[in-house]
């Protein structure tokens, strides 16, 4: 008596086995495709992992991106100052707002999160706003002009900071020491 072999018909295969079973494991192994729900499925994160809550995981290219606060009593004016510096607002895909093929100019299509209350109560909330990569980088350097002036007052002895002591002692090739008055 013969045995029934099982035979598989994918092109180019052509292999035999002795159970059903086993033609059907040997078939999966054909299936280089994912499934339509995994190929759907967005990526996924484990309930419980921590997450960063300001991330972006869609930045425009040739931007920088920051998030900005809005509403904030320390600085009211914030927005309006972005605005002004040439920021703009980034929607969810990571698309300036307005400059999509469909023009959008809805602002509610903004990215956002609520980040804090004023003291008043009154809620903070920050938007994401971009600017091109070559203003930023020329603002960096502008601001990098202040900070190496006060670097170069510490270093001289001449700068007073909040605490009322004057710069710094070199420590003969150790490192730095602070001069603190008692």
């Amino acid at each position: 008596m013969e045995e029934t072999k099982y035979h598989c018909e994918q092109e180019g295969c052509g292999k035999s086995f002795e159970t059903p079973a086993q033609l059907r494991g040997h078939k999966m192994s054909h299936s280089t495709k994912p499934s339509a729900r995994t190929a759907e499925r967005k990526k996924r994160i484990p309930l419980g992992t921590p997450v960063r809550q300001l991330s972006l995981p869609n930045k425009p290219k040739g931007k920088q991106v920051r998030w900005i606060n809005d509403n904030w009593a320390r600085h009211p004016d914030r927005i309006q100052q972005a605005l002004q510096a040439d920021y703009e607002f980034i929607d969810a895909t990571g698309q300036v707002v307005g400059d999509g093929d469909d023009g959008n100019q809805n602002l509610g299509s903004r990215l956002s999160r609520p980040v804090g209350t004023n003291p008043d109560g009154s809620p903070i909330t920050a938007y994401v706003m971009a600017i091109d990569k070559e203003l930023f980088d020329e603002d960096q350097k502008i601001k990098l002009v202040e900070v190496d002036k006060i670097d170069a007052a510490i270093k001289g002895g001449k700068h007073k900071n909040a605490l009322g002591d004057h710069g710094y002692i070199p420590n003969e090739g150790r490192g730095i020491s602070f001069q603190v008055e008692t």
